[in-house]
């Protein structure tokens, strides 16, 4: 499709094919990392580029942008072709997640993986939400072309920010349009691995870029508080993937039979810390009901006593409205 689009720009676009493995040097430059990788040049500067299999849409835009730039000739430089590279990644990785989420703030990207939930909905037959109507053209909406979007990220992203890493500590360090670039792929990275669940390799991703990191914000203080809020959801969903492996511990020891109060009382307080605490009375309430059926007499007064324990912790709770209304109607 790509040949025919050039074709019809009647002269004013060339395409060439290069092979990366006969011009290293040339990849090398433009930091191909996957193929097949598209880079729309200009004047010698880079106006556009994707990377694999991208919707006709994406690539009919890409050629109208190219042909555009092409009518107005040679332009003062402007960003550099991290930076340029940068801004469109950070564009996409941005509108697939609203294809995902339907989230439209980029500064308030989603403490939980988004991607990571997405592939387990799917798993379980469920469709995914009804794609943003607003969405950029060429913003892919189906969970393999999304899934795709963020694994070139993550790759170019690493290559990025690791040349930048690297450079700084060279004799000829990398420009500061580089450096910012560099940042922007180190955060970028870290929002890709939160993505996808791993809150670990995030912080991880920060703690190894954070010289990059403090050096572009000697000249753009923003890079300061995009790094902080990076870490910070970071460190949130590290703490929500400890929380959610120590309540399975927790509720496999509050079901073990006899009823320990002792094991309830602990899921009951971790549940609310978490601020579940209509899953800490449902659980009592399916510990009764249960206890009840099987001719457990004692271990329904211990779940009873976890039960009332619980609704004078949680006060005027609406959860204790309701949890004293389905108790009624599972003992009378």
């Amino acid at each position: 499709m790509l040949e025919r689009l050039v074709a019809g720009s009647k002269g004013k676009l060339r395409l060439a094919k290069v092979n990366v493995d006969e011009e290293k040097q040339l990849a090398g430059a433009l930091r191909v990392q996957s193929i097949p990788a598209v880079f729309g040049v200009v004047g010698g500067r880079v106006v556009d580029t994707f990377v694999g299999v991208v919707p006709p849409e994406r690539m009919t835009d890409f050629v109208n942008k190219l042909a555009d730039a092409a009518a107005k000739g040679p332009q003062a430089p402007g960003k550099s072709e991290l930076a340029q590279r940068m801004e469109a990644a950070e564009d996409m990785l941005f509108s697939t997640m609203r294809a995902v989420t339907g989230r439209g703030e980029k500064e308030g990207w989603p403490v939980k993986p988004w991607l990571a939930a997405a592939r387990q909905q799917a798993e379980r037959g469920e469709d995914l939400p009804t794609p943003p109507t607003d969405l950029p053209k060429g913003v892919p909406t189906d969970l393999p072309t999304i899934t795709a979007v963020v694994e070139d990220a993550v790759r170019m992203f690493t290559a990025i920010a690791d040349a930048v890493h690297a450079g700084l500590s060279t004799p000829s360090p990398p420009q500061a349009e580089d450096v910012a670039a560099g940042a922007t792929a180190a955060i970028l990275l870290a929002r890709c691995h939160l993505a996808t669940g791993e809150a670990e390799l995030a912080l991880a991703t920060l703690d190894k870029h954070a010289a990059t990191i403090t050096q572009a914000t000697n000249t753009d203080s923003g890079f300061e508080d995009r790094a902080a809020k990076a870490r910070s959801d970071a460190v949130a969903a590290a703490q929500l993937e400890g929380l959610e492996g120590k309540l399975g511990d927790l509720k496999v020891a509050a079901a073990a039979v006899p009823l320990s109060a002792e094991a309830l009382n602990a899921l009951v307080e971790a549940l609310k810390a978490a601020d579940q605490p209509e899953a800490a009375i449902n659980f009592l309430l399916e510990a009764i009901k249960l206890a009840r059926k099987e001719g457990r007499d004692d271990d329904v007064g211990t779940a009873k006593t976890a039960l009332f324990a619980a609704f004078d912790s949680l006060g005027a709770h609406p959860a204790v409205t309701a949890g004293r209304r389905q108790l009624g109607r599972l003992l009378f």
